[in-house]
């Protein structure tokens, strides 16, 4: 009697089924890879813009300072109020971050170029405060933010509750951009808006 043959590796037709199932699954995977830096900067440029939209909305409906930082050592960007501590209220106010809005981590690829508040300059690396008083008029505040894929300025006028993204990679020959109209200076004031 022969002693049993035992098998010592795998067929032709398995390995060439194993290489199809590896290639359908590198097909299904790779769109979705490379994607990933792209959707993690729309998220950061979604964070940023909530960020400026509750920086209005807490100056106009609210009673305490509010502002907004960048932490030069670990480059979050944070919202804050001027707030007493509830243990302590009779030491003075100081900056504490906003409770409903976690602190913005920019990705590594993911720079805050430039800042610029009522016209004036500053670049966006360097630990930056804007602050504001409730019905104090909020300054207008500009986000230039830049990555190897996005080139986009956030821009929240003093008078409006929402930042306006302007993608600077796109030609815009052809797409309207609105400016705030003070009807009043412009001698507008019996127009119907």
């Amino acid at each position: 009697m022969k002693p049993p043959r035992y098998r010592r590796g795998f067929t032709l037709i398995e390995v060439i089924i194993a290489c199809i199932l590896f290639a359908i699954l590198a097909m299904m995977m790779i769109p979705r890879l490379t994607n990933l830096a792209h959707r993690e900067e729309e998220i950061v440029l979604d964070r940023l813009s909530e960020a400026l939209t509750l920086f209005a909305h807490r100056e106009s409906l609210g009673v305490q300072p509010v502002g907004l930082w960048r932490d030069p050592e670990t480059g979050l960007v944070c919202l804050l109020v001027k707030d007493v501590d509830p243990a302590s209220p009779e030491d003075n106010a100081e900056w504490r971050p906003d409770r409903l809005l976690e602190p913005v981590e920019l990705p590594a690829a993911v720079v805050i170029e430039e800042v610029i508040v009522d016209g004036q300059s500053m670049s966006g690396e360097q630990e930056w405060l804007i602050s504001s008083v409730p019905a104090g008029g909020r300054p207008s505040v500009q986000l230039h933010v830049v990555s190897p894929t996005i080139d986009v300025l956030l821009s929240l006028d003093e008078h409006s509750l929402q930042p306006r993204r302007l993608d600077l990679n796109k030609d815009f020959e052809d797409s309207v951009v609105r400016e705030t109209v003070n009807l009043d200076s412009a001698g507008r004031e019996r127009e119907r808006w």
